[in-house]
């Protein structure tokens, strides 16, 4: 990408310095954060049956407009090397949704309980601001890498689960027939 840059308009390499910056990343970990806190408060506010409260849905708006400002950003930036790395199309596709779901919900329309769930994807993107430190990169890695021997071990299971229900079914039939 060093001979790309090189290419690149001044504003562009600007705004590539900033979207780089480590206290840029360590910023949106906080404002994710945040957002988890109102995410917390508007699931407890939908289980108890009350209307969401104006500063939440405030809130919430705001913080979408500004990652889409931000996604927007760093779609100017990288151009087609955003759609290179999976989190970055992660972040689209639940930027697009929170975007639909706002204005479903500006229009009144009823909102996808999927569109919602979808949404909460959004938290994934903290683990961009936990590389920011070793440790927590560290533990980051070791989770994945223990939740990939997790689904293969239980990919195993199912298939020799099937392979025993298979035989048993073939062995104990004809007896169970007598």
């Amino acid at each position: 990408t060093g001979r790309l840059r090189a290419e690149w308009s001044p504003l562009r390499l600007f705004l590539a310095s900033i979207v780089e910056a480590n206290w840029y990343q360590a910023m949106f970990g906080v404002i994710l954060t945040f957002h988890a806190v109102l995410v917390i408060q508007e699931t407890d506010t939908r289980a108890s049956g009350r209307d969401r409260e104006p500063w939440n849905m405030m809130m919430a708006t705001s913080l979408i407009v500004l990652y889409l400002c931000e996604l927007i950003v760093r779609v100017f930036v990288y151009r087609r090397l955003f759609f290179n790395e999976i989190g970055n199309r992660i972040d689209f596709f639940v930027v697009a949704l929170d975007t639909a779901d706002l204005i479903a919900t500006y229009l009144e329309m009823p909102s996808l309980i999927v569109m919602r769930i979808v949404r909460y994807a959004r938290m994934i993107r903290l683990t961009r601001f936990l590389r920011l430190f070793t440790e927590l990169d560290m533990m980051l890695k070791g989770f994945v890498s223990a939740m990939r021997a997790m689904v293969w071990a239980s990919l195993m299971l199912v298939v020799i689960l099937t392979l025993f229900s298979i035989m048993a079914v073939e062995l104990l039939h004809p007896i169970a027939q007598r």
